[in-house]
């Protein structure tokens, strides 16, 4: 059943009364609450595409602050040098990576241990990602196995986040069971 949108304010009670009136009132009943479903239904939906607009417009003012964005007065949004920049850094990273998946990625003579305390949580999750785009499997909670060496975009990162002292790079060089 298809009602439009302005019928919320025009719930047609007239016709529901008169069905009650000439089909008895389990008609009008059945008819006013699929009349009601329906638009409850829409509210939902015009509830739920405002959220995702609003979000939409927060992130754009976000990244506006950081910079990384402009607009004109007519509402147009482009991306700043700045945006440019990061863009490039984090393309020429991808590039390194995937040479080194390429190289590297089906050895398995690295040993990657780190302990990030909770409170720099991002710092963890940001971590992972990086051994994941590495090639790297987690082997049991905070170790990680993958071929190495580790590149110096990795271990720069390492150093720029005050993190060396909590990850701990070991290399396989025989391998074996101990005896």
């Amino acid at each position: 059943m298809q009602i439009t949108k302005g019928i919320k304010k025009t719930v047609p009670y007239a016709i529901i009364a008169a069905l009650a009136l000439l089909n008895g009132p389990g008609t009008a009943h059945a008819l006013y609450c699929m009349v009601k479903k329906e638009i409850n239904k829409r509210d939902k939906e015009n509830a739920r595409h405002e959220l995702q607009e609003a979000a939409f417009r927060t992130m754009l003012t976000r990244l506006k602050k950081q910079g990384l964005v402009e607009n004109s007065s007519r509402g147009i949004w482009k991306a700043t040098i700045k945006a440019m920049g990061m863009y490039t850094i984090v393309n020429e990273k991808d590039k390194v990576y995937k040479k080194f998946v390429a190289e590297h990625g089906k050895k398995r003579d690295t040993i990657v241990i780190f302990d990030v305390p909770k409170q720099k949580d991002s710092l963890r999750q940001y971590l992972r990602a990086e051994l994941t785009d590495l090639g790297y499997e987690l082997l049991q909670k905070s170790v990680w196995i993958g071929g190495g060496p580790l590149p110096q975009q990795f271990i720069s990162y390492l150093k720029e986040k005050d993190l060396l002292s909590a990850v701990h790079i070991f290399t396989i060089k025989e391998r074996g069971t101990i005896a």
